[in-house]
């Protein structure tokens, strides 16, 4: 006896012309499916590769924020972590290549200063010429391709000087910052040779510019020192995928480091002052850090330990005699008390203690009020000068003492190393004419010795600044020598007190965060899948479609079957055998060919596509787990369709399968006509709906009404269905009166097979909607980029500065001193932000940002700029504007921030109210809460807040890097921009217009929107196909029909056109319907926003799929036409 599946093997082979094209429909399926996963694992697997070429044989990473530690400290590192470790000190710094006389210039470059330790720790072992020779620069295979040179040419570097103490610190000089170093050219640094070497992750390559590390150090006036510790073991393997196994460990680093660093890595020093039998903390950047102070506070108690505050005064007036630029420092109360033989509280807030020098010069005595002047800095290096009202406490006799000390003046820039007071260059206005010759005297005698003395707790209150309160602490030698029974080691001492942490020092797992950041990128497979969910359907429908053809034209042998004595069930099971062997031919083979679909899909995103992941090859990878994945995927789906199409089958009888009754048709009496009132009835509702859904994308406008339009498209697709489907319910149930016509006889026969024509309408009207509705959601930064609350802000122009300002860009006296033509820039307003470095968290970045770079921005500049989507209920409770929301102070203490909506949705994955975690350059942990989401703008992928907050946490984000600038007039902005240009080409400035860097964000989801339109227009492709299979299927069970019209004298050509035109009403109302569904979604807003629309390319694609279903249509008129009619007459 024959098993079942024998029989459903033999019943495949007896009608294999038809299951062809079911295991073909569903090979697209299981090739769409499989092709998708294989897409995801490329892209996955290309940003590990590149992470490895980046990290190298790198592990752990040691940054020291805005210092410069030793390059010594490296090799401390590397004897406490054994012979195999390999420690490679880099001095990282941002700089412009140019090639002199040739006018070409790259900004925004990454300037490394290397030794032959860093080659240790490359991807692959080096064979070209040393890095870091001396005299010569190696560009890496990006700043090669952007900025192409030979061999030996001279190249022009420009770099900013790493000034002691920082540009925006009080009292820091403003001198020109800014250095220009002639290199030859060496060559190029391969990707395998830590070419693309950077500390953020990005699938971008870097610019990078090689260069030798002590030339560099030495450059930037920090000699023998680095900011940058990479960390390695020279045997670890470069692995493309995961940081598992590694030979090191963060902790084992850190202990390292804790027994490797000096103080002198923190940039303190230890200084001995035998002639008054003390020792000094200092710092060359002038103030010390909060840490230093506590670390001091229990050094050694009875050493007599006391901070100082040293500042210069603008002038101390008493009447009508003022002594002009004056040192004057604040020492605890105590201390003066100690001095003067006072109480604390006689030399406390409000006194002052003066030298004799200065009592004679002012001809002021105890008891005197006078003033004191001072500047404070403020933002953009603007000062203010405010005025103390202080008493005479006491007066220092002249001679010696511990106030007749000129080294209680640190080294301020500009101040300290000048010959004479006319040398000065204080960094703040200096009235020369001021100075007197009894002045240049005092100087040339006492160069930086106070005048004047205050208490350090109102030196504090008026000096005190975001960089510390204190420059220096002072010890008693004598007693700390006694107490510690460690002679004058106090940097030992200290150092014991303080964590390296504390001052900027961290240790990042730079690999594990590098891998981390790859896997955890965007799914590409997912991306892919929900791109082609409808091409994945159309495929299944087609697959479905074509067998059920094939079992309605086996219903003799069903009948057959059934007479014998198989049930039912039995029958439907013998079917669905055969549809578990078709889903596995169809999946297997699908599997197969996804190699292909996926090389073409890489190919796109190289070419057409290449906006979704920038300039990045991807390299094609695949795994089991894609290949395995897509098949099952594509086998459920694939016979879950066949199961939903034969399930219906198992409640026909013997006798109606045998005479072919049972259709679509037997369902058509006048039962129809009692049920075609509920389907206009739901479908009037949709329709309300789409209108209701219109109105509101009228009202909303902006961001929201695009999805809202969508929305209403969709709703009248739906209702448009529903209606035709109650349209063709009535035809089929309509009487006839007389005679019919041939457009009745044309619509009768389309109602017939109502499921068939009904499913042909809604794959051809779904894909037309798709493909042209999702236009609803392109987006043109062109649209109202002048407006403020566009994604623009308004704005012109947006300037990138390799090296920063100080100075505020709007004010015609700093113009001038940047030397920028004030004409050319009258009238303009500005936006200066300050650039925290992190990870870009924009689209533009395929990588999981770990860090999202912080933008710190004055919120009054910003107010009535921008739009926002979404506000959070704890800000909008508050009752202040959008933009004041950053300077809100939360009740958890987390810092108010404002973050692109698409950047919090898409690359953050986050919510409004969502906290993030960052650590600052005290290595204190801080929150964040996103409490404003920005509409699509040009500030994505980073998180902003308020500047103060900015500098609190991280002091040294000195100085403008990025700025925006709104131009007076339309008319201007190439004028500006050109004026911009020149003037602050010295410190590499990049300047684009907004509209084209939001185009450029912009330019990724439209990117999305292209390949959605492409896959699906190839789903409509297959739509029409299975229109043909309609046309066909159709056709070959009306050949008797068509006989007998042929007999009672209609022509084979009246013939052909009837059939051609019954089923050119299905193509035109699939498309129709579509084209009409999807104006609804596109055209209001396109009335309320005028944008150009690729008419050429959606009347092409609408073009092929006519043509396409118009072939496939005659093709199988042609088929089921061909031979005899009459013969298939006389048969029955």
């Amino acid at each position: 006896m024959m098993s079942a599946w024998r029989l459903a093997i033999r019943s495949l082979r007896h009608y294999w012309r038809t299951n062809v094209g079911v295991v073909l429909g569903l090979a697209v399926g299981s090739m769409i499916l499989t092709g998708s996963l294989l897409v995801g694992d490329s892209v996955r697997y290309s940003l590990l590769r590149l992470a490895a070429l980046r990290t190298g044989l790198t592990e752990f990473a040691v940054t020291t924020g805005d210092r410069f530690a030793r390059i010594a400290l490296a090799d401390g590192m590397g004897a406490e972590l054994g012979e195999s470790a390999v420690v490679a000190p880099v001095l990282v710094t941002r700089g412009s290549v140019g090639a002199p006389g040739a006018g070409r210039r790259v900004s925004g470059v990454q300037v490394l200063g290397v030794d032959s330790r860093f080659h240790a720790l490359a991807p692959n072992p080096w064979t070209g010429a040393e890095g870091g020779a001396s005299g010569k620069v190696f560009f890496s295979a990006a700043l090669a391709a952007t900025l192409p040179m030979q061999p030996g040419d001279q190249l022009l570097i420009r770099l900013g000087k790493a000034g002691s103490i920082p540009m925006d610190a009080p009292l820091s000089s403003d001198e020109d910052t800014i250095i220009a170093w002639r290199l030859q050219y060496g060559g190029v640094y391969p990707d395998e040779h830590f070419g693309r070497f950077h500390m953020q992750a990005n699938q971008v390559a870097p610019l990078n510019a090689f260069v030798s590390l002590p030339e560099l150090a030495e450059q930037i006036e920090r000699p023998g020192r680095c900011n940058l510790f990479l960390i390695g073991s020279a045997n670890g393997p470069v692995r493309a995928r995961g940081d598992e196994a590694f030979s090191l460990s963060t902790d084992r680093v850190r202990t390292a480091l804790l027994n490797a660093w000096e103080v002198r890595d923190a940039e303190l020093e230890i200084l001995a002052l035998p002639e008054i039998g003390q020792l000094e903390i200092r710092s060359p950047r002038v103030f010390l850090d909060p840490a230093v102070e506590l670390a001091a506070d229990g050094i050694a108690p009875s050493a007599d330990g006391y901070p100082v505050l040293t500042y210069l005064a603008n002038g101390l007036r008493f009447g009508s005699h003022t002594t002009p630029y004056s040192v004057v420092s604040a020492i605890p109360a105590r201390k003066l008390a100690e001095w003067t033989g006072l109480t604390p509280e006689q030399t406390g807030p409000g006194r002052i203690v003066i030298t004799e020098w200065l009592a004679e010069d002012l001809d002021a005595a105890i008891g005197d009020r006078i003033e004191m002047t001072y500047y404070v800095m403020g933002a953009r290096r603007s000062f203010d000068e405010r005025v103390a009202a202080l008493t005479i406490a006491a007066i220092l006799p002249a001679g010696p003492g511990a106030w007749a000390d000129p080294s209680l003046l640190p080294d301020f820039p500009g101040l300290t190393d000048s010959a004479t007071c006319r040398d000065w260059e204080p960094g703040f206005p200096l009235d020369l004419d001021r100075i007197r010759p009894v002045d240049e005297e005092y100087w040339e005698e006492f160069r930086g010795t106070p005048k004047a003395f205050i208490s350090l707790e109102q030196g504090r209150e008026i000096w005190g600044n975001r960089f510390g309160e204190v420059t220096a602490i002072r010890f008693s030698a004598i007693r700390f020598s006694a107490d510690q029974g460690e002679g004058l080691d106090l940097a030992g001492v200290l150092k014991r007190n303080l964590a390296p942490e504390e001052f900027g020092l961290q240790v990042v797992p730079l690999r594990a965060q590098a891998m981390r950041a790859g896997r955890q990128s965007m799914s590409f497979s997912s991306l892919f899948l929900s791109f082609s969910i409808f091409l994945v359907a159309a495929a299944l429908l087609l697959s479905a479609l074509l067998y059920i053809f094939s079992v309605d034209r086996r219903s003799v042998q069903v009948g057959t079957l059934l007479a014998i004595g198989f049930t039912p069930g039995r029958v439907i099971r013998l079917f669905l055998r055969e549809g578990i062997v078709l889903s596995l031919f169809g999946s297997v083979l699908g599997a197969l060919v996804a190699v292909g679909y996926t090389w073409a899909v890489l190919w796109g995103l190289g070419t057409v596509w290449r906006d979704l992941i920038g300039t990045t090859t991807i390299f094609f990878h695949g795994t089991r787990s894609a290949y395995v994945g897509g098949a099952v995927a594509g086998f459920v789906a694939g016979l879950l369709a066949i199961v939903l199409t034969i399930r219906g089958k198992a409640k026909y009888t013997v006798r109606s399968i045998l005479t072919t009754q049972a259709s679509d048709a037997d369902a058509a009496g006048g039962r129809l006509s009692r049920r075609r009132w509920p389907t206009i009835v739901f479908g009037g509702l949709v329709a309300l709906a789409a209108i209701v859904c219109f109105a509101g994308g009228v009202l909303a406008g902006g961001s929201s009404s695009g999805a809202v339009f969508f929305a209403s498209g969709a709703l009248l697709l739906l209702c448009g269905v529903l209606w035709l489907g109650g349209l063709l319910k009535v035809v089929a149930g309509k009487k006839d009166g007389g005679a019919p016509s041939l457009w009745g006889v044309m619509l009768r026969n389309l109602a017939r097979r109502r499921g068939r024509s009904l499913a042909t309408i809604v794959l051809l009207a779904a894909g037309t909607f798709m493909v042209i509705g999702v236009e609803a959601y392109r987006l043109d930064a062109r649209q109202d980029a002048g407006r403020r609350d566009a994604g623009t802000g308004g704005y012109d122009l947006f300037l990138e500065l390799t090296q920063p300002i100080y100075r505020d860009l709007a004010q015609p006296k700093e113009q001038e001193f940047l030397g920028l033509d004030s004409q050319a820039l009258a009238g303009i307003d500005v936006c200066q932000i300050r650039v925290q470095p992190g990870d870009d968290a924009s689209c533009l970045n395929l990588n999981k940002a770990e860090q999202p770079r912080l933008l710190g921005v004055q919120p009054r500049s910003l107010e009535g700029r921008f739009s926002f989507v979404q506000i959070t209920e704890e800000a909008e409770d508050t009752g202040v504007s959008p933009w004041t929301m950053l300077d809100l102070e939360l009740a958890d203490g987390a810092i108010p921030a404002v973050v692109d909506y698409n950047t919090l949705l898409w690359s953050l994955g986050k919510t409004p109210g969502a906290r993030l975690t960052y650590i600052d350059e005290q290595g204190q942990r801080f929150r964040i809460a996103l409490v404003g989401a920005l509409a699509n703008s040009l500030l994505q992928g980073n998180i902003l807040i308020s500047e103060r907050r900015l500098t609190e946490r991280f002091p040294s984000a000195s100085g403008y890097r990025w700025i925006l600038v709104d131009t007076p007039n339309a008319d201007s902005p190439d004028a500006v921009q050109q004026a911009l240009e020149f003037g602050l080409e010295p410190y590499g400035v990049s300047i684009e217009s907004t509209v084209r860097r939001l185009a450029t964000f912009n330019a990724v989801q439209n990117t999305y929107l292209s390949v959605f339109q492409v896959l699906s227009g190839l789903g409509v492709i297959l739509g029409s196909f299975g229109l043909g299979c309609v046309v066909l299927r159709n056709l070959l069970e009306r050949r008797s029909e068509l006989a007998l019209m042929q007999a009672v004298g209609f022509t084979r050509g009246a013939l052909k056109r009837m059939v051609l035109g019954e089923h050119m009403i299905l193509l035109f109302l699939g498309l129709g319907l579509g084209i009409v569904a999807a104006a609804a979604a596109v055209l209001p807003g396109l009335m309320q926003s005028p944008r150009p629309l690729p008419w050429p390319t959606l009347l092409i694609a609408l073009a092929l799929v006519f043509v396409n279903g118009w072939a496939w249509t005659m093709l199988a008129i042609r088929i089921s036409l061909r031979g005899g009619l009459l013969d298939a007459l006389r048969k029955e």
